[in-house]
């Protein structure tokens, strides 16, 4: 089986710098961001991350993971941090002798978070996880027990510690589960869903407070057009899920889904449908496992990169790229029940571009919302983080261009402690010398009475980016015989296409 592709996309992430505090109504404390911390260094450089990237634990621990280049192999690294600024040092969590790609984290209790990866060092992968135990990796295990067409991994943890792993099989054109309570001992795999006309793909699953998981998975829609739908599931005990339900419109291919769940069990799920007449953003929610509620459209026109997240007191947060290319910037709008939506506000600044990937955003119990994004010129000739801050979500401070020391810069992912410290984690690249790495930064909110009570709220999950080896090298080339200029256009225009 071809490897993944070598994760390093010409354009680099962020330095989220400071919020404007400039409101009519509402005015909204200035919550300064502070130095950035670097991350990678030339022993663990940056290769790729997973989809998850940045986490925290209920203990506010924060982890940060990336993909790495070790001699021949890859291999997924980790620095773990209890304030965001003192980090430990870099070390692999994956065997040397393993090829990694694909990987996937989920946090647990008492600071357990256990990883889930596909090693390619054979004709096809084979499944692996390991476990962080709270102060050091475990030793990994075999999920799978032989080779197989995997690929598109999703993990979970309930609180009671069950984890619950999905993966796409390509042989038997399903999506597999498998359960373990301590991230070593594994359960025999059994199909969540099986089509073999239809091969459904890219799981994502969540669960609640009640340990009430919800799958989703993109599917051929089984037309002539072979347009993409989006599907669920449901489960209550270990193994045993509900028959797969089509959330989307058959015809209208929905695609960049997205999916999260509050505490008490209200699941929404959100995707782009690019063939639909009307806004293209859609959204359903069940609460507690009952009926998807009836298909939801936001916003109008052109929509792309919805991003849905939680609150601690159980608001839902949608967020999504308006306009063609993100020419309209970022909208927000929430909902207490996933079916009445409050009108959406644009937070991103007029004039500026939000051209890919998704908006991350976090909010505490309180409401203080912070939310970060990846923004660009209206030529898309450099890449930039920017942020901004709202009491109330409807109310948002004037967001701000960072001051990065990168030359481009992308937006990867903001976690939350129980005490209003959020952190943000971006990469960058240096066109002078294409020398990419990741960096965090922390600012902390005005207090929260209610945050005590809440534990740390939900980590947000950024975008997963690659650049192929081809492209990596042709880049490599370029920076010896291309001019600065030429060099923006070669970043700008690799970012689009894999993107």
């Amino acid at each position: 089986m071809k490897k993944q592709s070598l994760g390093v996309a010409a354009s680099a992430v962020a330095l989220v710098i400071g919020v404007s505090s400039s409101l009519a109504a509402h005015a909204v404390a200035e919550w300064p961001w502070s130095t950035p911390v670097n991350i990678t260094s030339a022993e663990f450089p940056y290769d790729n991350v997973p989809a998850n990237p940045l986490m925290i634990d209920s203990q506010g621990r924060m982890m940060v993971v990336w993909k790495t280049v070790d001699n021949n192999n890859y291999r997924m690294a980790s620095r773990t941090s209890l304030n965001g600024v003192d980090w430990t040092e870099p070390e692999y969590f994956t065997p040397a002798n393993k090829d990694v790609s694909n990987a996937v984290l989920a946090v647990g209790n008492a600071g357990r978070i256990t990883s889930l990866w596909l090693d390619y060092s054979g004709n096809d992968p084979i499944i692996w996880s390991n476990t962080f135990d709270g102060v050091s990796w475990l030793p990994a295990v075999k999920v799978t027990p032989n080779e197989g067409r995997y690929d598109s991994l999703a993990i979970v943890a309930d609180p009671t510690g069950r984890v619950t792993a999905l993966w796409e099989n390509q042989g038997a054109c399903s999506i597999d589960s498998s359960t373990s309570t301590d991230g070593q001992s594994w359960t025999p795999a059994v199909p969540v869903t099986t089509d073999v006309g239809r091969c459904p793909w890219a799981p994502q699953i969540v669960v609640d407070d009640s340990n009430r998981l919800t799958a989703i998975w993109n599917a051929d829609d089984g037309q002539v057009t072979e347009y993409i739908v989006v599907e669920a599931s449901t489960s209550t005990t270990p193994g045993s899920w509900s028959f797969a339900e089509v959330l989307s419109t058959v015809g209208e291919d929905a695609r960049e889904s997205t999916l999260a769940t509050t505490s008490d069990g209200l699941a929404v799920a959100a995707w782009k449908s690019e063939q639909g007449t009307g806004p293209q953003i859609k959204s359903r929610s069940s609460q507690s496992g009952a009926t998807w509620s009836p298909l939801v459209s936001h916003g109008s026109g052109d929509g792309g990169g919805p991003g849905v997240f939680t609150s601690p007191s159980g608001t839902v947060l949608l967020s999504w790229l308006s306009g063609t290319d993100g020419s309209d910037g970022v909208r927000v709008t929430s909902s207490q029940d996933g079916a009445s939506w409050t009108s959406p506000v644009k937070i991103s600044a007029e004039g500026d571009y939000a051209p890919f990937g998704r908006a991350q955003l976090s909010e505490d119990a309180c409401g203080q919302i912070v939310a970060t994004w990846t923004g660009s010129d209206a030529a898309q000739s450099t890449f930039f983080v920017q942020s901004s801050t709202s009491v109330n979500g409807l109310d948002w401070s004037a967001p701000l261009n960072p001051a990065s020391a990168y030359d481009m810069s992308i937006n990867l992912g903001l976690v939350e402690d129980a005490q209003g410290r959020v952190t943000a984690l971006w990469y960058g690249v240096n066109l002078s010398d294409f020398v990419f790495g990741l960096q965090v930064s922390n600012m902390t909110k005005s207090a929260c009475a209610s945050l005590a009570d809440t534990g740390a709220d939900a980590s947000v999950i950024g975008t997963n980016l690659a650049l192929s080896a081809g492209l990596l090298a042709a880049g490599v080339v370029a920076v010896g015989l291309m001019r600065r200029r030429q060099l923006v256009g070669v970043a700008r225009d690799t970012i689009r296409r894999e993107l």
